[in-house]
């Protein structure tokens, strides 16, 4: 059996494949780079650029199967996987001082939670513990040290729930671009609007839908995709049926074929920290516009990049597709900006690595915090 104490140790309960599982894989590649972790000290043990195996660290995942756990077993042969069981998940959830005595990890210097109940689970076995907020939630990371926050959107909301300023981090996630030019779409003599991902509540691929019908029935030349697929899959489509909205449904694409025939690319969310698809979108040089997420306003700039608008005003989503769709120039704008933008240094995996690192030097070299860093009600 291996020796259960580890350096750093990654925490989560997600299984629902999508943006937080990417999320992970990329925290990990990362946080596993000797490259990228030189000059962290972790007590008497540092990084260097000869490689993580010459220093003894150690590294394990606590989570349940999924993509996380699949591309660490692929690709970090040399860490840990402890499964997370659905008892030993309900036990952190609701029983955290238990979570030690059942658990095979007995101790870790820094732990990152990515879910915020397993934080107080986290603390009994961890000398330090960085939640990482992917939803703009931070009250559920009370129990952590430190709060990672994707937008400064979301820095603000801590700030309101009572995390103190010198406990916040803001990291968002990183991109690396794949393309070397802007795509060209292919040929079409329709101007083709596209929105894709799960098909659950929070994407709210239903507005999608009322503004596919709102334009077709004055417009039937533009075009419609919704890629994708889940659990709203036969709602959806009974909504199209039903409102004439004329959408395609080609179930999940290949995302740079979904590119190549798509010339704006629209992003509905009721909910989206950072938005991964419009990163790929934007890379690849495609217009696109948002619904005003915290992910969507950080990365468009507040709408100077690429148009944010509020999902009450249909008319104002409307008149802005069909500008776009009228004017070539003003398309090819949208389209520099947003390729522009996605290859800033504040998405690059070089700053995010960088930002990391000092992260994880500064967090290893002060002494414990208290948990009770937020405010109390009536103080």
């Amino acid at each position: 059996m291996n020796d259960a104490s580890y350096d750093i140790l990654f925490v989560t309960s997600d299984k629902t494949e999508g943006g937080i599982q990417r999320a992970l894989c990329d925290w990990a590649s990362v946080c596993l780079s000797a490259s990228n972790l030189q000059q962290a000290s972790l007590n008497h043990t540092s990084f260097n650029h000869t490689g993580l195996n010459h220093t003894g660290l150690k590294f394990a995942g606590l989570t349940p199967q999924n993509r996380f756990s699949h591309w660490l077993a692929a690709h970090q042969a040399d860490t840990h996987i402890h499964p997370l069981t659905s008892p030993l998940r309900v036990m952190m959830r609701y029983t955290p001082s238990l979570f030690p005595h059942f658990s095979d990890i007995k101790s870790a210097k820094l732990a990152f939670v990515h879910n915020g109940f397993a934080c107080a689970a986290a603390r009994k076995i961890a000398s330090h513990v960085i939640g990482v907020c992917h939803n703009d939630k931070p009250h559920h990371f009370a129990a952590a040290d430190r709060l990672i926050c994707l937008t400064p959107s979301a820095i603000h909301k801590a700030l309101q729930a009572g995390w103190s300023e010198d406990r916040l981090f803001l990291l968002p996630h990183f991109h690396e671009c794949q393309h070397q030019q802007m795509a060209l779409p292919a040929p079409s003599s329709h101007f083709r609007i596209s929105a894709a991902g799960r098909f659950v509540q929070k994407k709210n691929f239903s507005f999608f839908i009322e503004l596919a019908a709102e334009i077709h029935a004055t417009r039937p030349d533009i075009q419609f995709t919704l890629g994708g697929d889940g659990p709203l899959m036969t709602e959806l489509r009974t909504q199209a049926r039903e409102t004439r909205a004329e959408v395609t449904f080609p179930g999940w694409m290949n995302m740079d074929r979904l590119i190549q025939q798509t010339d704006l690319f629209l992003l509905p969310s009721t909910d989206e920290p950072f938005g991964y698809v419009l990163a790929e979108m934007m890379d690849a040089g495609t217009a696109v516009i948002s619904s005003p997420t915290s992910g969507a306003d950080y990365m468009l700039d507040g709408g100077s990049i690429a148009p944010v608008i509020p999902l009450n005003d249909i008319q104002k989503w409307k008149n802005t597709i069909l500008e776009l769709a009228d004017n070539p120039s003003a398309h090819q704008a949208l389209r520099k900006r947003c390729y522009n933008r996605i290859r800033q240094a504040q998405f690059s995996k070089a700053h995010f690595a960088q930002q990391l690192n000092s992260l994880i030097t500064d967090t290893l070299r002060e002494r414990r915090l208290p948990a009770r860093h937020l405010r109390q009600d009536g103080q």
